[in-house]
């Protein structure tokens, strides 16, 4: 074990920057990557838009049929 070198943080960091940017030379990868944080940002700026909705349209329509069902509210007026 005395021959073994452990390696300090900013080698590891150094490394693993190395990796990712030989990755993202590759064309399909880079597009890739754009895509999916495109992907990500989209989502995050519905579901910023949306915060304070109580239910979504879909949901409601479940909620609206579950209480007729239990006799809740009555729509044959």
């Amino acid at each position: 074990m005395e021959g073994i070198e452990k390696e300090s943080s900013e080698q590891i960091i150094q490394k693993r920057k190395e990796k990712i940017f030989s990755w993202l030379k590759k064309p399909e990868n880079l597009i890739f990557s754009l895509i999916f944080l495109g992907i990500i940002i989209l989502r995050f700026y519905y579901f910023w838009i949306t915060k304070n909705q109580p239910v979504w349209w879909d949901e409601s329509e479940y909620l609206s049929a579950a209480k007729n069902y239990a006799g809740i509210v009555d729509y044959t007026l």
